[in-house]
């Protein structure tokens, strides 16, 4: 699992091993908005809303994951933090 954020936008992505297809997948998902909105006492707190999630595949880890940042920068804007779970 590898998580952070954008400027403007909060991202994760399960990594995991297609046997079948022998390739890596990284299931990527943004949040919109990137941070949680402002708390108004009285109101439940409102969590990250994901849009739709997106799949990368490659041969290489390595790759995959460099694949995964592009995508990610190019979508969301410059990566401010990438955390590997």
């Amino acid at each position: 699992m590898w998580s952070g954020m954008t400027q403007t936008h909060g991202f994760l992505v399960e990594v995991f091993r297609d046997a079948k297809a022998e390739v890596f997948v990284a299931k990527i998902q943004t949040s919109s908005p990137a941070l949680i909105r402002q708390y108004i006492p009285g109101t439940p707190t409102p969590m990250m809303e994901f849009d739709d999630p997106e799949e990368l595949r490659s041969e290489e880890l390595i790759q995959l994951r460099e694949l995964t940042k592009n995508r990610i920068s190019g979508r969301c804007g410059r990566i401010l933090q990438f955390i590997e779970n």
